[in-house]
């Protein structure tokens, strides 16, 4: 009777893992839909220029959509052999389309397929074509029904005669062009054209004062313009308002400033009182650590952070690497310590690169860098001031704790970079939890609602059970 329900069971197993097999099979021979099943669909976004002048190149980004007859076909595989578009100008005294040199596609759609610009200036149009060589290949361009692939971007240039004054990239002025001949095809057919589709172009000055500024550095800074809803890198061009000039004193730094229009300020001639532990920039308001230019570098330690500021620009925005290395108990600097802290307590000490070269004492000079040191839990500001100094830590020392980010910190302005000391061991239960949550983990698994991850997941798992029934009854049998 045992051995009946077993074999039922196993049965009953390797029955749903069939079922499971055939769901499996249906679902990849269902999964393509032909392209004469769809519509081809070009769209042209993210028109934006990078100059003013006849001659400066003008841009926009190529997406293609095969539009499925049938709602149902959304999602599924098109397999393209061919695709080619063209984009018609109105405006044909306004783009030149006269050769190659003038125009340029920037592939981004992965493939391996051959392609190339078509351009014709008497017809006014610009475009791209993608084949295989030789035209006999099974080969494929995969496509998902009813979703935008950005294919590229295509280069034009702003055309004029010379001597014409006529200034084209401004706000207000537009060439108009039709989305035309969009070809594509499969090895069945060919897909649908769309209707032509008018475009218009508008170059943009980015000069509207509603404008907003982000990913400010000390170099660079993005601007986010409404006029045409583009974001655009641009140097920074320190000229607005009077340069203003400031000498160092105790709290703040000395040196020349101006303001970019993105608001942020430019310093140059930057100087500290000697013997000064600043913590302001010159304009007096501004604190080095929420200078939105300052180059600097953080490393995290047991939950700890360090953080080197370059607020004197003495590396010139080179790119700063900070390490840090535990001292081992043989160690000076562990000796020295060894009866002002636990047993549990740790002393790093670090090396500082700045664009892959060691930077030591002698490379930082006059007035220095600062550096942060984040107060350990429980640690008195005064005393723990004088642990980092017993540990080697030298240089100008803030009169109190300074705020980063909610944090406090003890602030040097330093030649060095010294000894960090957590005199009781690592950070606090809840910061070390804090670490555990957000450990990242590698490798894959099945997801809740992948039902192809869990489709296989389960009958693997039925056929290792039933596999290992009809092993035993094998071996039952023979023995």
């Amino acid at each position: 009777m045992k051995g009946k329900i077993l074999k039922r069971v196993a049965s009953a197993m390797l029955g749903l893992m069939v079922a499971f097999a055939a769901i499996e099979v249906n679902t990849a021979f269902a999964e393509d839909v032909l392209a004469s099943g769809t519509t081809a669909t070009i769209t042209l976004t993210n028109f934006h220029n990078d100059g003013r002048a006849a001659g400066d190149k003008c841009y926009f980004d190529v997406y293609i959509n095969f539009v499925p007859t049938k709602e149902e076909d959304k999602g599924k595989t098109v397999k393209i052999t061919e695709i080619a578009f063209n984009v018609e100008f109105a405006g044909s005294d306004k783009i030149d389309c006269n050769d190659l040199t003038k125009t340029a596609f920037t592939r981004v759609y992965q493939t391996d397929f051959d392609g190339g610009v078509v351009v014709n200036n008497s017809n006014h149009t610009i475009g791209y074509a993608y084949r295989k060589v030789p035209t006999t290949t099974s080969e494929s361009m995969d496509f998902i029904a009813g979703q935008n692939t950005f294919l590229g971007t295509m280069t034009a240039t702003e055309k004029a005669d010379p001597g014409d004054t006529y200034d084209f990239l401004v706000n207000g002025s537009s060439a108009t062009g039709n989305v035309a001949n969009v070809a594509a095809k499969d090895a069945k057919g060919n897909a649908s054209a769309a209707t032509k589709a008018t475009i218009t172009m508008k170059f943009c000055k980015h000069d509207n004062k509603d404008a907003t500024y982000t990913d400010k550095n000390a170099k660079t800074h993005t601007l986010n313009c409404p006029d045409c809803n583009q974001a655009i890198v641009q140097d920074h061009n320190f000229t607005v308002g009077n340069e203003q000039t400031a000498q160092a004193d105790a709290n703040k730094l000395g040196g020349k400033w101006s303001k970019c229009k993105c608001g942020l300020l430019g310093y140059t001639n930057l100087n500290r009182l000697d013997g000064a532990a600043a913590y302001l920039m010159p304009d007096g308001k501004t604190y080095i650590s929420a200078y939105e230019a300052l180059n600097q570098i953080a490393v995290d330690i047991e939950g700890y952070k360090v953080i080197i500021q370059d607020g004197l620009n003495k590396f010139n925005g080179k790119k700063l690497v900070l390490t840090a290395t535990e001292a081992p108990a043989d160690s000076a600097v562990r000796k020295a310590l060894a009866s002002k802290i636990s047993a549990n307590g740790k002393i790093f000490t670090f090396t500082l690169t700045a664009d892959g070269e060691a930077v030591k004492a002698d490379d930082i000079k006059e007035g220095g860098i600062r550096v942060l040191y984040q107060l350990p839990a429980g640690s008195a500001y005064d005393e723990y001031v004088q642990l980092l100094k017993d540990a080697g830590v030298t240089g100008d020392f803030g009169a109190k704790a300074e705020k980063v980010n909610d944090k406090e910190y003890v602030a040097v302005w330093s030649k060095t970079v010294g000894p960090y000391v957590l005199p009781n061991g690592a950070a606090p239960a809840e910061e070390e939890a804090k670490k555990t949550t957000t450990t990242s983990t590698s490798g894959k698994s099945a997801k809740t609602g992948d039902a192809a991850g869990m489709v296989c997941l389960a009958a693997s798992g039925l056929l290792v059970v039933a596999s290992l029934y009809m092993e035993l009854m094998k071996k039952k049998k023979n023995a």
